[in-house]
């Protein structure tokens, strides 16, 4: 009985340690509109948010069409676009999506997809990268938005996204901060005395 208490607190300690691991990283995002007003925020969001998550929490009208093998399809920002019944109604003017890596100076179009499948298929989040769209033809690109600009310091109010964890649970963040450090150093230190104490006695 004793071994059994002792193993099932350290699946229960495994869990929580698994949870708290996800690290929590900023990514900056520019969308820009034909008209020529931007919308920029600074999000924060788990190292594996998928694209359709983090323009989901930028807090516009996003609409999407139905996913395929690379995921959502984004086909309008705030009415800009086609109807998510017919995504792609003009195969000419869309939104094109962008990305600039950490400290990168020029923006690169993106080769993979929102969401689905894995990262080697859509976008996930890697702290300090901005993301950019813009609404024309093919190459049409955003502002050239630096990192820092979006994001200017590590004290800067971050926006949080809103999408439930039962509608999206691949992007939901989990702060990863050095309380719960601590925490977490916390009841390994108490759960290895534990486990040694219940082991000696039985």
């Amino acid at each position: 009985m004793a071994r059994s208490l002792a193993y099932l607190f350290c699946v229960i300690l495994a869990v929580y340690l698994s949870v708290c691991s996800v690290q929590a990283v900023r990514v900056a995002v520019a969308v820009d509109f034909p008209d020529g007003h931007s919308v920029t925020k600074c999000l924060s969001v788990n190292d594996s948010a998928d694209g359709y998550f983090i323009l989901n929490g930028m807090g516009l009208e996003v609409s999407w069409g139905a996913p395929g093998a690379y995921g959502h399809g984004l086909c309008a920002i705030n009415g800009t676009g086609c109807p998510s019944s017919n995504c792609f109604c003009n195969p000419d003017t869309y939104w094109n999506f962008y990305i600039k890596e950490n400290m990168a100076v020029l923006w690169d179009y993106s080769s993979v997809g929102f969401d689905g499948g894995d990262c080697m298929t859509h976008y996930c989040a890697i702290d300090g990268e901005v993301l950019g769209f813009a609404y024309g033809k093919y190459g049409t690109k955003p502002k050239n938005y630096g990192f820092s600009e979006i994001c200017p310091g590590p004290t800067t109010t971050i926006a949080s996204t809103t999408i439930p964890l039962e509608k999206d649970p691949v992007g939901w963040a989990v702060e990863y901060t050095s309380g719960n450090s601590l925490t977490v150093l916390a009841l390994l230190i108490l759960g290895s005395g534990f486990y040694l104490l219940v082991v000696k006695r039985s």
